[in-house]
């Protein structure tokens, strides 16, 4: 048996068999990044993850969430991912960068399936505090939260509403290597 690569053939009564890899071993996760002042920022990161589709064995996706402030930084992996929840997120960096005083009006995120929560504490007419808490066990084994609270512009979090859409393909990079195989050319 040799490794090639990910690619292990494994020769045996004169025929060889090709594994090739898992879909989660070659997917290439998409990333998206909330940037506050002074440091703090929330990642979310895509990932096909093993697991039950319609009742039988499948392939899902599953976002891994990261907190990073100056002294602290700590990823979730593998998170499941709710029907809707990019679309769900998508709204609500809208609503929150688009109203006046989103703390009062604007209700908290909340997706249980990968624990997420997001909350606007408090704003002005140039910034937003957002609260981010994640429950650190999804079968409920541990009913602590972690979390951290951050400032960033209301352009931030205006912006965040597209760049979310690239978790789940519905909105491409911008960079140059994008092309529009529709008009035939690169954006």
């Amino acid at each position: 048996m040799s490794d090639l690569g990910r690619t292990i053939v494994t020769r045996g009564r004169g025929r060889a068999m090709i594994m090739l890899p898992a879909p989660w071993e070659i997917a290439e996760p998409a990333q998206f990044r909330l940037a506050g002042f002074g440091g703090a920022a929330l990642f979310l990161r895509s990932q096909v993850l093993p697991g039950v589709v319609e009742g039988a064995p499948g392939l899902r996706v599953g976002i891994d969430v990261m907190l990073l402030a100056p002294d602290y930084h700590v990823w979730y992996l593998g998170r499941p991912a709710s029907d809707g929840l990019i679309d769900r997120l998508a709204e609500w960096f809208l609503s929150a960068a688009a109203d006046f005083d989103p703390q009062d009006s604007v209700r908290p995120f909340v997706d249980d399936a990968c624990g997420l929560t997001l909350t606007i504490t408090a704003s002005t007419e140039a910034r937003v505090c957002i609260e981010v808490l994640i429950r650190k066990s999804l079968d409920g084994s541990d009913p602590d939260v972690d979390g951290m609270d951050f400032f960033t512009s209301r352009y931030a979090v205006a912006a965040a509403a597209d760049a979310v859409r690239a978790l789940d393909g519905s909105w491409p990079d911008a960079g140059p290597d994008y092309i529009d195989f529709d008009e035939g050319r690169a954006r």
